[in-house]
């Protein structure tokens, strides 16, 4: 019976954890977006921005590559701040975002050749796109856990 309540137990753990480290939300656009990130609530957020029907256009493979190598970076990343910061996977092909990409100074063409990581607190943020995405998300979150009133944007 102990060993049935322990496994139960660690099954359900999992899954909670596997969980937290999943998008947080589908969203259709920049209203639910901005409805989500922009609370005021002094939380932080890591946004990731992509095109998947760019993704899937001929010859576009490399895109495709970078796309999934910076999610898991990204994911590998986030698994060591826990429940402190949210994530979401934007696709940006999935409804009309042009509002929340000229908010933070991105357009479509530039998800054309690298996918863009927002990392966001009470509507100030930066913007990062490149093969160090997750390694330069990781030292601003880090910064803003640190001292949550810092500046770094």
């Amino acid at each position: 019976m102990a060993k049935t309540t322990t496994l139960l137990a660690l099954v359900l753990l999992l899954g909670f954890t596997n969980a937290l480290l999943r998008p947080t939300s589908n969203y259709k656009g920049t209203d639910d977006l901005f409805d989500f990130v922009l609370k005021g609530d002094h939380e932080i957020y890591v946004l990731f921005f992509y095109s998947s029907a760019d993704m899937q256009k001929q010859g576009n493979q490399e895109l495709h590559e970078h796309v999934l190598h910076e999610k898991q970076e990204l994911s590998d990343t986030l698994q060591t701040f826990g429940d402190n910061v949210f994530y979401a996977e934007i696709d940006t092909s999935s409804g009309d975002f042009t509002e929340a990409l000229q908010s933070f100074a991105l357009t479509s063409e530039n998800l054309k050749t690298y996918p863009a990581t927002i990392v966001l607190d009470d509507s100030n943020g930066i913007w990062i796109t490149g093969p160090n995405e997750a390694y330069i998300a990781k030292q601003r979150i880090s910064m803003l856990l640190k001292d949550p009133l810092s500046t770094f944007f």
